[in-house]
């Protein structure tokens, strides 16, 4: 039996995965941050955590799940521009 609004919840946290996020309050290992991410047109602010440090306004953090409340970001480093191509 699913209670209402279950179904719609997973569904929207299934979509954030994925998403590419800004944070806006630093997260550390052992504290709750803060990232803002788009999904579609509409931005959402959500409270996250990593199992790295990631500072305030770092671009590039990945939301790999959410659960409870809670976005779980993850850092990606930028590819070279140059990676791939060969002269």
């Amino acid at each position: 039996m699913l209670l209402p609004g279950t179904a719609s919840a997973d569904a929207s946290q299934r979509q954030v995965v994925g998403s590419v996020a800004t944070v806006t309050i630093d997260i550390t290992p052992e504290h709750v941050g803060e990232i803002v991410y788009t999904l579609g047109a509409i931005a959402a602010q959500r409270r996250a955590r990593s199992v790295e440090a990631l500072p305030s306004h770092a671009d590039g953090g990945v939301i790999i799940r959410y659960e409870k409340g809670i976005a779980y970001v993850q850092d990606v480093e930028p590819v070279p521009a140059s990676a791939g191509h060969r002269g």
